[in-house]
């Protein structure tokens, strides 16, 4: 381990002081019993010193001073990587605040300097002593593993718990500010504004999706407003006091600063002193800035707010266990000099908070089944629209409906996409996580994850296993949609064609944010809870799913990103917070392992490009940002936009074979076909090259020829040449499959196309051609 730079990425830093402490905690433990009873009695001790520093501190000051610091600066210089600050510390504080007894509040007692840098520490030192814990854990629960194969299929296995554990601990400690909120905030209106779903929130509720994102509109910039309005007013007050008093004139001079320096420091210095004033707001104060009403304002922020004049029990061990209270009560109210007044704890704890509380009032409602019939059209309708627009399919079904080979049972689907020789089958999990999901309960996290995640499992196995049996699949009936994802008609009977070696890949797509399940499926397969070891589903949320293709732009691209996500969650050799920082590192590196790599290797925050970029298109930042892209050479990319044109059977398994390819062989390959075509155009003789993929390793054994005919040669005599050497080339390596690219002299990027896909048999006959051609036999 090597010592960590203040140039490092704060997640290298906060890993390695993870690492270090985990080491130290092992060398000074017999067992890891022993190491489990040590940390968890560190860990008791951090929240009694928290406790005791908190004890005496104004908890709106706290909270105004806490939330400032986890801003970014300057939004066009943020980078998420090196942020020092963490929105959750703000959260946390006020959760230990919440379980203090209650205070009479007159005058606001501002905090120390001193006292917030020695809390801030503290609260991350909190963070990451559960981290180190949860690490713990895991290796406990590899054990009970490793000596227990037997696990109740209705009980979650330990080492799932601790990694599901594990995730959101992380997601607290490494995500810095949580992005697009924009999608979120469609996604809520496209939800809850429906009139009758709507009519039904508000008779539950007493107000409803508008009124809730008016609120945050209303109180989500309050604090940085407030203080803009104070800083100029107490900047005009001084500097008049400047030209008019002696005494600030003395006070200035005995500074030793000049006029504009230490006017700043005044400045800074009157408005914290009373930042929790300017922080927090009574309902009339908000209304009168705003065009709610007091009485409607005062009934959604107790709605959401945590009491501070209760004493809570229990807040900071449920937020270590996964249940943030702040993530459905974002707001902290208390009575000051007898007027009851709120402060904002977190801006995007707000945000998301809505959705949840809205759709638990529709479960009270007479509404109940027409939301959730709304809800799972409306994840249908956006999910399968997003894959059409980056895929094209060759045709995409939704709903589909069709028997078992025995006739004997109806099955429905979601979403079949078809694709050249690749299927994408679309599960849908459109109900809500559970309130105790939510809270992070483990227990129902885990039936909550059997019903998500191995329904729609079981689903997509029997229709893959249907779609590759070797015989003729006819879906009974199914919405057949158009160029747009939309749908076009109903069909019935429709005869799906047999496509020898059809690649099936799964999509588990939700509305709601399942990265702590998403990103530990590899256990999944592990403890048997997923029954295919080898092509477990991709699962994702639809406002990754609608980033991930704005940002891809070829079918070929997704489809590769899918067949490498499956590759990781077969073997867990990456671990990420969330999705998108898979999808990053996809781009950057392809999401490979070194051949011969140990262990297990932890992304940090991979999304400091893709925020930029998402920010500037959004408007939200005003330096450039260029879309992320992986680094595909110019020749290459026009031979995959080409393919993906035209089309012939086959392109999709080449172009992911091309994409399959390291940096300087994209290069190669990309210069290749000029090469050959210059070459054939000076000797007037036909050139070929061939690569070969997986011949020498597990899995599908296939390649690609490129070829290069002499000017004059006609399309058909070439498609024969190129068919026969694909047939002996392909018989003698015993290949899967094997595409043929040829060239002649002319200004398209490929001028043929020839894909061969028969099984291999034994063919005495072809052997014997194939060593007259040069070929050595592969046994």
């Amino acid at each position: 381990m090597t010592d960590s730079s203040e140039d490092d990425p704060l997640f290298m830093r906060l890993l390695e002081q993870q690492l270090t402490a985990l080491v130290r905690l092992y060398e000074a433990s017999e067992s890891l019993e022993e190491a489990l009873e040590n940390i968890t009695r560190q860990l008791d001790g951090a929240i009694a010193e928290l406790r005791g520093i908190v004890a005496h501190l104004d908890a709106f000051d706290v909270i105004a001073n806490l939330y400032l610091v986890s801003l970014p600066p300057d939004i066009d210089s943020y980078v998420e990587s090196q942020h020092e600050s963490l929105p959750s510390l703000t959260e946390l504080a006020a959760l230990l605040l919440a379980e203090r007894e209650p205070r009479v509040v007159g005058d606001v007692t501002q905090t120390a300097g001193p006292e917030l840098e020695d809390l801030h520490g503290k609260l991350r030192t909190l963070l990451d002593l559960e981290a180190i814990r949860l690490h713990v854990e895991l290796q406990k629960a590899d054990e009970v593993l490793a000596n227990d194969h037997d696990t109740p299929t209705d009980v979650v296995p330990p080492r799932i718990e601790s990694r599901m554990r594990l995730s959101i601990v992380s997601a607290e400690l490494y995500m810095r500010n949580r992005q697009y909120m924009d999608k979120e905030r469609t996604l809520l209106l496209e939800l809850f504004s429906p009139p009758a779903i709507d009519l039904a929130v508000r008779e539950v509720l007493g107000y409803g999706v508008v009124d809730l994102l008016e609120l945050f509109d209303s109180t989500a910039g309050w604090l940085q407003r407030k203080l803009v309005d104070s800083g100029e007013e107490a900047r005009n007050f001084l500097e008049e006091q400047l030209a008019v008093n002696e005494d600030v004139r003395v006070a200035i001079e005995a500074s030793g600063l000049g006029d504009a320096e230490a006017l700043d420091h005044l400045v800074r210095a009157a408005v914290f002193q009373q930042i929790a004033g300017y922080g927090s707001f009574s309902a009339d104060g908000l209304a009168g800035e705003s065009t709610m009403d007091a009485t409607l304002l005062v009934k959604m922020l107790s709605d959401f707010s945590i009491d501070l004049e209760l004493q809570f029990e229990n807040l900071v061990s449920g937020y270590l266990a996964g249940d943030n209270l702040v993530k459905r009560k974002p707001f902290a109210s208390r009575i000051v000099d007898g007027e009851r007044r709120w402060i904002l704890i977190q801006p995007t704890s707000l945000l998301y908070a809505i959705r949840p509380a809205l759709e638990n009032a529709l479960k009270r409602s007479r509404s109940a089944t027409e939301y959730s019939d709304h809800r799972g059209e409306l994840l249908e309708s956006k999910g399968l629209a997003e894959l059409v627009k980056v895929l094209k399919p060759d045709i995409a079904y939704q709903s589909v409906y069709y028997q078992d080979r025995d006739e004997t049972q109806v099955f429905e689907g979601d979403g079949l996409l078809l694709i050249d020789r690749f299927a994408i089958i679309v599960e849908m999990k459109s109900k809500p996580l559970s309130l105790a999901s939510l809270r992070g309960n483990p227990g129902r996290m885990f039936l909550d994850l059997k019903k998500i995640i191995l329904d729609a499992d079981e689903q997509a196995r029997r229709l893959s296993a249907l779609l590759n049996d070797g015989q003729i699949f006819r879906l009974r009936r199914a919405t057949l949609l158009n160029s747009e994802g939309q749908p076009h008609s109903q069909v019935q009977d429709v005869d799906i064609p047999i496509v020898p070696g059809r690649e099936v890949l799964t999509i588990t797509l939700s509305l709601d944010n399942l990265n702590a399940v998403s990103t530990v499926v590899e256990e999944l397969t592990r403890s048997g809870l997923l029954s295919g070891q080898d092509d477990p589903p991709w699962i994702v949320n639809q406002h990754d799913l609608e980033i991930i293709t704005e940002v891809l732009g070829r079918p070929s691209e997704f489809i590769h990103y899918l067949l490498r996500r499956r590759e990781m969650n077969i073997s867990g050799s990456f671990r990420a917070s969330e999705e998108l920082d898979y999808f990053m590192r996809y781009l950057s590196t392809g999401l490979y392992i070194e051949p011969g790599q140990p262990g297990i290797t932890m992304l940090p925050s991979q999304t400091d490009r893709l925020d930029a970029w998402y920010e500037y298109s959004r408007g939200d930042r005003a330096i450039a940002a260029e879309k992320p892209q992986q680094p595909i050479p110019a020749g290459m990319a026009a031979l995959l936009d080409s393919l993906s044109e035209h089309r012939p059977y086959g392109w999709l398994s080449a172009s992911i074979d091309l994409l399959d390819l390291d940096g300087p062989l994209r290069r190669e390959i990309g210069d290749l076909l000029l090469t050959l075509r210059r070459e054939s155009r000076m000797d007037r003789k036909m050139h070929t090259k061939f690569v070969g993929f997986g011949i020498a390793g597990p899995g599908k054994r296939r390649g690609i020829l490129f070829l290069s005919f002499a000017r004059g040669v006609t399309r058909d005599n070439a498609i024969r040449e190129a068919s026969s050497r694909l047939r002996l080339r392909k018989h003698a390596l015993r290949l899967d499959y094997l595409a043929a690219i040829g060239v002649w002299d002319s200004t398209e990027t490929f001028n043929i196309f020839v894909f061969n896909d028969e099984p291999w048999q034994p063919n005495p006959a072809l052997d014997e051609l194939a060593r007259r051609a040069g070929y050595e036999l592969d046994e």
